[in-house]
């Protein structure tokens, strides 16, 4: 029953008179004005009129602000199905010999995916030095299936093959695999796992598993489906994940789903604030905030740009670039904490809705992508140079701290005015990103406090009785205390997270002290021994405790934190030629470490 239905019937009664031909011509019952029949209703009747008027203007308005697919996207839409469908036949191959032997090795720079968009031109690459030939062989080799692994990276690539078959075997085309159950989890149902690997497994050089990947990419993925997803999520590792794809292998398979991604991503900025939705229906078009409250968080909405710049780049269309730069634009007029932003933001009134200052979840990548986005632009747009060394200035003067009795260099958080010596493992990643902002051109200092960061991220491992890290930590700060690192009960869960190892990987390529290659070793080593499983790595419930499975495989273990274990242990080649897989003067890995090159944009 209708609970707002009326609990009683009101009846009309009626007399229904014969009348003649001229009843409905004569003057008295011609049709009354607009303005008379308005003024001989009751007041209730017009309160009536007045109300359903505007629930329907509401309605109307709702229905436009939570971004139905507008008829221009639809024909996008309908060229996209076109092309991929035109090109269904010849994306069916199972050779991975075939796949990319014909690819053109194009020159890194500017862009390996010329204006062609992936078209050959079989022009050889031009090359401004010596030095390029050696850093170019890494793309050589990986188009001609000739990748070059140190032992220590064989090692990654076995424990990437043994999560790959148990991902195979019981959770192919599904989101998520759960290895000890043997079953399978969907969250966005796109096969995340497949996408978010795809460059992955082209770095590690993987052709059997590349073949498979792109078929099912080219012949079964599809984001035609009445499914909410996440904005944020959906970007960094499948959007992500495919134009990575696309710019290493040059298929072109991999761009028209980037492509349709990008266009059916674009109802969520149909906000009056322009600040994004951080949920999306991919099939109907229609955007909503989270399901724990109205707000997006801040990462939420400033970790698109990457993604949605590089789009714009090859496809020629600046509505991806621009919807995400003005986000940047009107997050920097907002009131902020030296350059510090709270972690939530309304998307109605475009203003910050929480107290809480953070770099770890729900911030973290937004200081992130500050001095990546001025990186990818080939430091051609300084705002966002200014924008990053405003937010560290912050970051060094209210978050940064040492712990007792041993110093160790921390990241905290702000609760309002009160600091908080809480610390998740996702700061980690700031270690990098300041050794990386300082290796062109940054403070000095920020080469230093990056060191002191990545040293104690290493002892949130090296002091776990499994070797791996917790989620969270609290630092000591009482006088009194004998241990620097404190973790509760609740807290020391571990998900296979990469934010340590992408550091050490960092500061291995811009440092070359080696000691950063054996700590990530140790670490590997560990994953090995306490997470390995029959069908894949499971994160764990307790890193105190051995054995103590949370049964899932998380895409970004895949993604990321092999893949950055894989290039920490690149070595020489045969040729005693230094072997860079991804320079990163010419690259600039997204937060799902998805490599996007570094353009000039026009």
């Amino acid at each position: 029953m209708n609970k707002y239905a009326s609990t009683h019937q009101e009846f009309i009664g009626m007399d229904i008179k014969q009348v003649d031909a001229d009843y409905y011509n004569s003057k008295s019952r011609r049709p009354m004005s607009l303005k008379r029949a308005w003024n001989r209703i009751s007041s209730f009747q017009r309160f009536v009129v007045v109300c359903g008027t505007t629930i329907l203007v509401m309605l109307t308005v709702i229905k436009v602000t939570n971004g139905s697919i507008q008829p221009d996207t639809q024909q996008i839409l309908e060229d996209i199905r076109r092309e991929k469908a035109a090109g269904r036949l010849r994306y069916k191959t199972n050779s991975p010999d075939r796949l990319l032997a014909n690819r053109p090795v194009r020159p890194i720079r500017p862009h390996l995916s010329d204006a062609d968009n992936g078209q050959s031109n079989n022009k050889p690459p031009v090359h401004q030095n010596n030095n390029d030939d050696t850093r170019d062989s890494w793309l050589d080799n990986i188009r001609q299936w000739k990748v070059h692994r140190t032992d220590r990276q064989k090692e990654v690539v076995k424990a990437f093959q043994h999560a790959w078959r148990g991902y195979k075997k019981f959770a192919w085309g599904h989101d998520e695999l759960h290895p000890i159950s043997r079953r399978y989890s969907t969250w966005f149902d796109i096969g995340l796992t497949i996408v978010d690997s795809l460059d992955t497994i082209l770095i590690m050089g993987l052709k059997d598993e590349y073949a498979e990947a792109r078929e099912w990419v080219a012949n079964k993925l599809t984001f035609n489906k009445h499914r909410d997803v996440n904005l944020f999520e959906t970007t960094i590792r499948a959007l992500g994940g495919l134009l990575s794809a696309y710019n290493i292998s040059g298929d072109p398979v991999f761009l028209t789903q980037a492509k349709e991604l990008g266009h059916r991503l674009l109802p969520a900025f149909s906000t009056p604030s322009g600040i994004p939705h951080s949920d999306v229906n991919l099939g109907s078009g229609t955007a909503h905030g989270p399901s724990y409250g109205g707000d997006s968080s801040l990462s939420e909405v400033s970790t698109i740009q990457l993604e949605f710049r590089y789009l714009s780049y090859l496809t020629k269309d600046e509505k991806f670039k621009r919807l995400a730069d003005d986000i940047i634009i009107k997050i920097q007029k907002l009131s902020k904490k030296d350059g510090l932003c709270p972690m939530y933001i309304n998307t109605h009134t475009g203003q910050f809705t929480s107290a809480t200052i953070t770099l770890g979840a729900r911030g973290d990548s937004y200081y992130e992508y500050l001095l990546k986005q001025w990186l990818q632009t080939r430091k051609q747009e300084i705002r966002f140079k200014e924008y990053y060394e405003e937010a560290m200035n912050g970051v060094i003067k209210h978050l940064v701290k040492k712990s007792i009795p041993n110093r160790l260099t921390y990241v905290g958080e702000m609760h309002g005015s009160q600091f908080s010596p809480k610390m998740d493992h996702l700061v980690c990643f700031l270690a990098g990103n300041l050794v990386l902002g300082a290796h062109n051109g940054l403070p000095a200092k920020h080469l230093q406090i990056g060191k002191e960061l990545a040293e104690t991220c290493y002892q949130m491992y090296a002091r776990m009785p499994t070797f791996l890290s917790p989620e969270i930590v609290y630092f000591n700060t009482n006088s009194r205390g004998i241990e620097d690192i404190i973790v509760k009960p609740n807290d020391a869960h571990n998900l296979l997270r990469p934010e340590t190892v992408e550091s050490l990987f960092i500061l291995y390529r811009i440092t070359r002290d080696t000691k950063y290659k054996e700590y990530g070793w140790k670490i590997f080593k560990a994953f090995e021994r306490e997470c390995r499983v029959e069908n894949g790595y499971s994160s764990l419930n307790s890193v105190k405790e051995h054995q103590s499975y949370r049964d899932k495989l998380e895409s970004f273990f895949l993604a990321e934190t092999l893949k950055y274990l894989f290039l920490l242990f690149s070595d020489d080649d045969d040729e005693g030629r230094k072997v860079e897989p991804i320079p990163l003067d010419q690259y600039v890995f997204n937060t799902e470490a998805h490599p996007l090159p570094i353009i000039q944009w026009h």
